[in-house]
């Protein structure tokens, strides 16, 4: 028997990783008015990055670096 701890599976790449690990959580809801989500899609770090540079057509890395270079309001 493993004394890992638990964790959770990427719904990307099917990778495994400790609960502990910064993740993302995607919430799915099939109708807006459900008090609670239908599916919730955990992404390891990797496949987040690869999520995000998806859903902007861009560099997430990139677009990180230009926001943190913002000047604070």
């Amino acid at each position: 028997m493993s004394d890992a701890g638990p964790t959770f599976e990427c719904a990307r790449c099917g990778a495994t990783f400790d609960t502990g690990t910064s993740h993302t959580e995607l919430v799915r809801r099939d109708f807006v008015d459900r008090p609670r989500p239908s599916k919730i899609e955990r992404l390891c770090p990797d496949c987040w990055r690869a999520y995000v540079d998806d859903f902007l057509d861009r560099d997430f890395e990139a677009e990180l670096a230009a926001y943190e270079a913002e000047p604070e309001a």
